[in-house]
Order: structure tokens, then C-alpha cells, then sequence
């Protein structure tokens, strides 16, 4: 279908440089990872 030919390289705000699409999603799974540390986190301390 063509879907995801492209892809515009980008740095993050944190300097995690994505260049390609497979570092785009290796920092998504990365960046979930943050997000449930901190959920858990925040569960442990409730």
C-alpha cells in the first residue's frame, strides 16, 4: 500500500536521534517503558 516509505528523520527532546523508522519504534518502546515505571511508581506510592 505504500505505507511508511518515507520517514523524516528527528532528535529528541531527551537526544535520542531517530533516523530511521526502525529507531522511531525502538524509542516508542522505550518512551511506554518510562510511562509504566512512573505508573507503577506512583501506584507504590498511593
Amino acid at each position: 500500500k505504500g505505507i511508511f516509505t518515507s520517514f523524516t528523520g528527528r532528535m529528541t527532546a531527551t537526544g535520542f536521534d531517530l533516523t530511521s523508522l526502525a529507531d522511531a519504534l525502538e524509542f516508542k518502546a522505550y518512551h511506554e517503558g518510562l510511562h509504566l515505571g512512573m505508573m507503577m511508581s506512583i501506584r507504590k506510592l498511593i
